[in-house]
C-alpha cells in the first residue's frame, strides 16, 4: 500500500504541475525573418534549397546546446569570421556568418555529433531528486521586467529600510550585475547596472553571482570579479562593497586569504560573509571541513575556526550560496550542493544542483550545528534545462514574518524567489 502524502507534499506536487514559463526578449526583426525563413524550408523541404544571401542551402542541424536553435548552414566563402552566439559552449569561436544576417557556415569538423539522448539524471541519487517540504509559493521574475536582451538570474533578494532590493547577474559571458528595487509584486520599480569595473582590474572580464547581506544598518555585497593575472591566466576573486539605494559602490575591496585551499589555481568563489563582533567574518568553505575566516579590513582574511564536516554525502559537494543570516542563536546558511554525473551525449559530465540548509554556532570556532537530511529546492527534471544541466542557484536568503525566502537562479535563465514556512524548517532539521 503506497504511503499517502503529507499536506506539504502534496502542495509541492501541484507546484510542479505548473507551466515553467521562461521569459525571452522580443526578437528583432533579422530574428523574425530568419524564423520566417525557417518555417518556409521547413514547410516546403526540397533538393536544392537556395539561401537568399548567399550560394546553396546545405542542411539544417540542431545545434545540440540548451537554446535547441535550429540553424541554417549557408555556404559563403566571403563571409566574415565572427564568434559564433549560438555555440559558445562546446564550440571553437571561429564560425563564418552571412554579411547581415544570421545565416552561419559551421565547419564539418565543429558539427555535432549524433548520440542517443542519455538522461544523465538516471544516475543522481533518489534523495537528490526529491523533496519533502514544500514552498508557500514560487516565484519566477518576469525576465523581460528586468533588463532585456539576455537572461536575468542568480538573483540576491534583501529586505533593506523596508523595500525590496535585488542585485542579479546579467548575461552568461561577459557578465555584469544589475541591481533593482522591487515592489510587494516583486515587479521592477526600477532597474540599473552596477559597474564595478570602475572600481579595479580585477573583474576586466566579467562581474558574477551578487549576493546582498546585511551588516547592521547597512546593505553589503558580493560577487565574483572574472579577470587575468599579469601572465595571462584567469582568475576568479571575491570582492565585498557596501552598496546604497541608488546602486553606488563604496568600500570596495579584494579578499586575499594567503592560505587558498583552491586545488585548481587563482579560482576563489562562493564565499558566505556574515557580520560578527566588530569584524567581518566569511565561510570560506562549508565541508569536508566547516573553515570560518575573519577579517578587520575585509580586505586581509585570516583562519579564525575550522571543525570537519562531511555534511551528507548523498545530497553531493556543499558549496557556499546565499549570505548566513542570524536567527534565534544560530547562523542559518542556505547553500547549494553539486552533483556530478557523467552524460555520454555531450562526452563529458552535467551539474545537478539543489539547494541545501544547515546552521552552525554564533561564537568561533563556529561549528555547524544542524542540517536538513534532504535537499529543500530542487530543479525539475523535465522541460528546460541549463547548458551545464539542471540547475537551482541560491544566492539570497532573509526570515520576516515566519518564513524564509529565498532567492536566486533557475536553470541559468531566471531569478526565482520562494517562501518557506520557518515552523516547518525547524521540525525537520537534525542535529549533526
Amino acid at each position: 500500500m503506497q504511503t499517502p502524502l503529507s499536506p506539504s507534499r502534496q502542495r509541492w506536487e501541484q507546484v510542479k504541475k505548473l507551466p515553467l514559463k521562461i521569459a525571452t526578449p522580443s526578437p528583432t526583426p533579422e530574428e523574425r525573418q530568419l524564423a520566417e525563413d525557417e518555417e518556409r524550408v521547413l514547410n516546403t523541404p526540397r533538393a536544392g534549397e537556395q539561401c537568399k544571401h548567399f550560394g546553396a542551402f546545405k542542411r539544417l542541424i540542431d545545434c545540440g546546446c540548451a537554446i535547441r536553435s535550429k540553424v541554417f548552414i549557408c555556404a559563403a566563402p566571403e563571409n566574415p569570421v565572427h564568434e559564433c552566439t549560438i555555440h559558445k559552449q562546446g564550440y571553437e569561436p571561429q564560425v563564418a556568418g552571412c554579411k547581415g544576417c544570421n545565416w552561419r557556415k559551421i565547419p564539418d569538423e565543429l558539427l555535432p555529433r549524433p548520440n542517443p539522448p542519455v538522461p544523465y539524471w538516471e544516475s543522481i541519487p533518489a534523495i537528490c531528486s526529491e523533496t519533502r517540504i514544500a514552498p508557500r509559493w514560487f516565484h519566477l521574475i518576469d525576465g523581460q521586467r528586468l533588463k532585456p536582451g539576455a537572461d536575468n538570474f542568480n538573483g540576491s533578494l534583501m529586505r533593506w529600510r523596508g523595500k525590496l532590493f535585488l542585485a542579479y547577474r546579467h548575461r552568461f559571458g561577459r557578465a555584469e550585475i544589475r541591481f533593482a528595487e522591487l515592489d510587494h509584486n516583486l515587479a521592477p520599480i526600477h532597474d540599473m547596472t552596477i559597474n564595478p569595473r570602475q572600481i579595479t582590474g580585477r573583474n576586466k572580464v566579467a562581474c558574477e553571482d551578487p549576493r546582498l547581506f546585511l551588516r547592521g544598518d547597512q546593505l553589503w555585497m558580493s560577487y565574483n570579479g572574472i579577470g587575468y593575472d599579469a601572465g595571462g591566466k584567469k582568475m576568479v576573486t571575491q570582492s565585498v562593497s557596501q552598496i546604497d539605494e541608488a546602486g553606488r559602490l563604496t568600500a570596495s575591496k579584494w579578499a586575499r586569504y594567503p592560505r587558498s585551499r583552491v586545488t585548481f589555481g587563482d579560482y576563489e568563489k562562493n564565499w558566505a560573509f556574515f557580520d560578527y563582533d566588530v569584524g567581518l567574518n566569511c565561510v570560506y568553505q562549508p565541508a569536508p571541513a566547516h573553515v570560518v575566516l575573519r577579517s578587520n579590513d575585509n580586505a586581509n582574511w585570516v583562519d579564525c575556526g575550522e571543525t570537519p564536516f562531511a555534511g551528507i554525502p548523498q545530497l553531493g559537494l556543499l558549496r557556499g550560496g546565499a549570505m548566513p543570516f542570524w536567527r534565534k542563536g544560530e547562523w542559518y546558511s542556505f547553500c547549494h550542493t553539486i552533483f556530478n554525473s557523467p552524460n555520454p551525449a555531450k562526452g563529458g559530465t552535467n551539474r545537478f544542483y539543489t539547494t541545501a540548509l544547515y546552521t552552525f554556532a554564533d561564537t568561533p570556532p563556529f561549528a555547524p550545528c544542524r542540517m536538513l537530511p534532504f535537499p529543500l529546492l530542487t530543479p525539475t527534471l523535465t522541460g528546460y534545462q541549463s547548458h551545464s544541466g539542471r540547475i537551482v542557484f541560491v544566492c539570497g536568503a532573509f526570515y520576516e514574518n515566519g518564513q524564509w525566502i529565498i532567492s536566486g537562479g533557475w536553470q541559468d535563465k531566471q531569478v526565482f524567489v520562494a517562501a518557506y514556512d520557518a515552523d516547518e524548517i525547524e521540525r525537520n532539521l537534525v542535529r549533526i
